[in-house]
């Protein structure tokens, strides 16, 4: 029986996990040509993959990330498509925010990779970000893309330095994407990363309106760093799942909400 497209991306998708197990990583032309399909296919393999966090990108090639749950990554499981969707569903909601002139920066963040692939064309604005996978995007899109270097962590797809925090406070920025892992009433927003955290103060301070992105089940949880208060927020971006605690505390405070659908 011959598979269809989905089916066929199922079992290629586990080929290419298998591989980057076995031999610690591999090229887009390696794959292709072991799984006997093109290099585009693979590249779209692994912006899938990127997607969910399960590779890291090395030098001119990806690893697999022994961190991530490989059961997510299945196909056939009935809560990838869901999440595919929704991930598309904030890309969508946080570009269009973006407006003509803007200069704005870009956190890195699981859902840093969803604006990247939103971000709309043909409009005059500017992008500055320390994602690697923003930056590869961007380039295409914005009418400038300034990257924030440094050393970089593959677990955050990130570059970070104490010279980089410096540049940031040098810059001013229209808006600011910021993506936590963590958001509580009571200890703020916080980070899994402690490198992030120099660069993600910097990038607050330096920017006029501060858009927290995150999905609804970050509210109340707590990670290991914190960075900011909520108060520092203007908007958010989150979904309908948000907890009326949630709703009525960011009302109180004047930040305004938008619901992602």
């Amino acid at each position: 029986m011959e598979l269809n497209e989905q089916d066929s991306k199922a079992i290629r998708i586990q080929k290419i996990i298998s591989i980057l197990k076995e031999r610690n990583g591999s090229s887009v032309r390696e794959l292709a040509n072991e799984l006997g399909v093109s290099e585009m296919t693979i590249r779209r393999d692994f912006e899938y993959l990127s997607a969910t966090n399960a590779i890291k990108r090395v030098h001119g090639a990806v690893i697999y990330n022994p961190d991530f749950i490989p059961a997510e990554l299945s196909e056939e499981s009935s809560t990838a498509p869901t999440r595919d969707i929704r991930a598309a569903q904030y890309g969508a909601a946080m570009a269009e925010l973006i407006e003509p002139g803007d200069a704005i920066l870009i956190d890195c963040g699981k859902l840093a990779f969803s604006l990247a692939q939103a971000l709309p064309g043909g409009q005059d604005y500017d992008i500055f970000t320390y994602s690697t996978a923003v930056m590869e995007r961007a380039t295409t899109c914005a009418n400038q893309v300034y990257f924030i270097g440094g050393t970089y962590h593959p677990q955050s797809a990130m570059c970070e330095s104490e010279q980089s925090a410096a540049t940031l406070r040098q810059f001013r920025f229209n808006k600011m994407f910021l993506f936590p892992d963590g958001i509580h009433s009571e200890f703020g927003i916080t980070c899994a990363n402690h490198f992030e955290v120099a660069s993600k103060k910097a990038a607050i301070a330096s920017a006029l309106k501060i858009i927290l992105v995150a999905d609804s089940s970050c509210f109340e949880a707590v990670s290991r760093n914190y960075f900011a208060d909520i108060g520092s927020v203007n908007m958010v971006v989150t979904d309908n799942g948000l907890s009326g605690f949630w709703r009525t505390h960011l009302f109180n405070m004047g930040i305004e909400v938008v619901y992602v659908s």
